[in-house]
C-alpha cells in the first residue's frame, strides 16, 4: 500500500519535476536512463494528444503506462505524429531498460480539460463532434501549466513559442481558451505547420490541381 502511495504521489508531482523527459530519439533515452540509478529513476515523462477512448480518466491526471493506454496512444498518432510515433519508441526502450519500476505518462492536453464547450465545440455536424470526437483540445499543457503556476494572477495570457507555438488564455489557474485545436496544427505561424488557415483553400487545390492527402500532409 505505502509502494502505491508512493508511487501516486511521484506521478502527481511530475508536472513540476522529472528525472527524465522522453522526448524524441529513443538514443538519448537510453543514455538518460543509464545515467540515473534505479532509486532516482521512476519516471518516464510522455508528450502525447489526449487519449479519446478514455477521456475521462487521462484529461486530468497522469497514468500508468500498460497495454490498454499505449494502444490507445497507438490509435491517436495520426493526430500528432511529430511527437506521438516517437514517443511510442522512447516508452519501449525505457521499460526496455528498466522493466521493473513503473513508468508514467503525462498528457500535454490534459491541462486544457477545463476549457468550456462555448470555445471547444467546432461548428461541425453533430456526428464529427459527438461520435468521431472532433473538437479543440490544445496541446502545450504542460509548458502552459508550469508557466501559470510560476505567474499566479487571476487572468493570465501565456505564449508557448518555439519550433510549435500555441496562445492559451487562462483564468484563475484553469485553461479556458488556447489557438491550437483539435490537432497541434491549428493557431499561430509555426516553423513547419501553417497555422489557422481557410479550409476553402485546402479543397480548392485538391480539387484544381489534383493534390492528395499525402500531398498535403507533410
Amino acid at each position: 500500500r505505502n509502494r502505491r502511495r508512493w508511487i501516486e504521489v511521484l506521478a502527481e508531482r511530475i508536472h513540476a519535476r522529472w528525472p527524465v523527459l522522453v522526448q524524441h530519439e529513443p538514443a538519448r533515452v537510453r543514455v538518460a536512463l543509464r545515467h540515473q540509478s534505479e532509486q532516482s529513476l521512476h519516471l518516464a515523462l510522455v508528450p502525447v494528444r489526449r487519449v479519446q477512448t478514455r477521456r475521462d480518466r487521462l484529461e486530468h491526471r497522469p497514468v500508468r503506462i500498460d497495454g490498454e493506454v499505449r494502444a490507445q496512444i497507438f490509435r491517436v498518432e495520426p493526430l500528432a505524429p511529430l511527437h506521438t510515433a516517437p514517443a511510442l519508441r522512447a516508452i519501449e526502450e525505457a521499460e526496455s531498460v528498466l522493466p521493473d519500476v513503473p513508468h508514467v505518462a503525462v498528457f500535454d492536453t490534459g491541462f486544457h480539460a477545463t476549457i468550456p464547450d462555448a470555445a471547444a465545440t467546432y461548428g461541425l455536424p453533430r456526428q464529427w463532434r459527438e461520435e468521431w470526437g472532433v473538437r479543440r483540445y490544445g496541446f502545450h499543457g504542460l509548458s502552459v501549466r508550469w508557466s501559470a503556476e510560476q505567474v499566479q494572477v487571476p487572468r493570465l495570457v501565456v505564449c508557448h513559442l518555439g519550433g510549435g507555438c500555441s496562445v492559451t488564455a487562462v483564468l484563475d489557474g484553469r485553461s479556458v481558451d488556447t489557438t491550437m485545436g483539435f490537432s497541434p496544427l491549428e493557431g499561430v505561424p509555426m516553423a513547419t505547420r501553417s497555422g489557422s488557415i481557410d479550409p476553402g483553400s485546402i479543397l480548392y487545390v485538391m480539387r484544381e490541381y489534383g493534390l492528395g492527402v499525402d500531398e498535403l500532409d507533410l
